[in-house]
C-alpha cells in the first residue's frame, strides 16, 4: 500500500477539532519552547543550546506525527513548527554574535557564521515541516494566524528583520519537493 501526503488529510468532524486544538496547543507552546534552556541549570542545557533553537525538537515531533497519523500530533507538529520559526527568526538577528548569541552544542560555542547558519537552516525546516503536513487552507489560515500573533507579542523588539527572515524562509520551504512517497 501507498502511503501518500493526503493521508493526514482530516475526514471527520472530530479529526477537524483534534487538529484545530492540537494546532493552538503547538503554536502557544513552539512560540516559547527555544527559551525553555533560560530554565534549566546551564551545567544540563546552555543558552541557545542546539536542542532548543534548532530543528531537533520540531524533527522528532514530525517524527511521531507521521509514525501516529493522529490528527492532534499533526495540529501539534503545524503550529509549534511554524511558532518555533517565528522565535528563532527574532533569535537570527541579536545585538552581537558572541556569548549567549551563539548557539551551543553542550559547552561548545558554535563560531558566529555556523551560529547563523544553524538558525537560519532550522526557520527554513521548520516551515517545511508545517508545509508537509499542513493539508487543509484552515490549517495555513490558523498557522499564519499564530505567527501574526507572535509577531504582535514580539513587536517590542522590532519585527521587520524577523519577518523578512520568516517570508524568505517561507519562500524557500515553498520551492523545496515534497518528499517522494514510498511503497509499504
Amino acid at each position: 500500500m501507498k502511503t501518500t501526503h493526503s493521508d493526514f488529510t482530516p475526514k471527520t468532524a472530530g479529526d477537524w477539532w483534534l487538529a484545530f486544538i492540537g494546532l493552538l496547543f503547538g503554536a502557544a507552546v513552539g512560540i516559547k519552547f527555544a527559551d525553555v534552556d533560560l530554565r534549566v541549570p546551564a551545567w544540563l542545557l546552555y543558552h541557545r543550546a542546539a536542542l532548543t533553537h534548532g530543528i531537533i525538537a520540531p524533527g522528532l515531533l514530525a517524527w511521531v506525527a507521521w509514525r501516529t497519523r493522529h490528527q492532534t500530533w499533526r495540529g501539534i507538529t503545524i503550529g509549534f513548527c511554524m511558532s518555533n520559526a517565528l522565535h528563532l527568526s527574532f533569535d537570527l538577528f541579536p545585538r552581537a554574535w558572541w556569548g549567549h548569541a551563539l548557539i551551543h552544542l553542550f559547552e561548545w560555542e558554535f563560531p558566529p557564521a555556523l551560529s547563523w547558519i544553524w538558525i537560519a537552516g532550522s526557520i527554513v525546516a521548520c516551515v517545511y515541516l508545517a508545509r508537509l503536513f499542513a493539508q487543509t487552507i484552515w490549517d495555513i489560515v490558523i498557522s499564519l494566524g499564530g505567527v501574526a500573533a507572535g509577531l504582535m507579542i514580539y513587536a517590542h523588539e522590532g519585527v521587520m528583520f524577523p519577518l523578512a527572515a520568516l517570508i524568505i524562509a517561507g519562500v524557500i520551504a515553498f520551492i523545496l519537493p515534497f518528499p517522494r512517497q514510498r511503497e509499504k
